[in-house]
């Protein structure tokens, strides 16, 4: 969001299907292990999901893009890995802050995550990232 800072806010208000938002806060709670990194993707030369984070990040942990944890709730919404605010109204504040504000009847809502909840999501991540795709 923040290369993008204008067109993020046009988009936000403008898109006409419901978008479940995952925030900064998510990805901060749960970092994605860069053992799992250096170990899970070598199943290709170069993959795109590791390869940019192996050379920016830190070795003990990354917070790989948001749209893992998105892609998460997109293909198992039911299994209880977040919880959603009420639906409202998005808007892109600060470049990178997503805000949710309450409104009856808009159709933005945020993912949210309990303490108890992240060593599922965690596992659940490394789970679904690291599987190699089907012969």
């Amino acid at each position: 969001m923040t290369q993008h800072l204008d067109a993020s806010r046009r988009l936000a208000p403008g898109l006409a299907t419901p978008i479940v938002w995952s925030g900064f806060e998510i990805g901060i709670a749960v970092p994605y292990p860069a053992i799992s990194i250096e170990r899970d993707f070598g199943y290709v030369p170069h993959h795109p999901a590791a390869e940019p984070t192996i050379f920016t990040i830190p070795r003990r942990t990354s917070d790989l893009p948001g749209t893992f944890t998105s892609a998460l709730y997109a293909v198992r919404p039911d299994r209880g890995y977040f919880e959603l605010l009420p639906a409202g109204q998005v808007t892109v504040e600060c470049g990178w802050l997503h805000a949710l504000h309450p409104h009856a009847g808009r159709r933005d809502r945020y993912l949210i995550l309990s303490e108890a909840q992240i060593p599922r999501v965690k596992e659940a991540l490394v789970e679904f990232a690291s599987q190699p795709p089907c012969k």
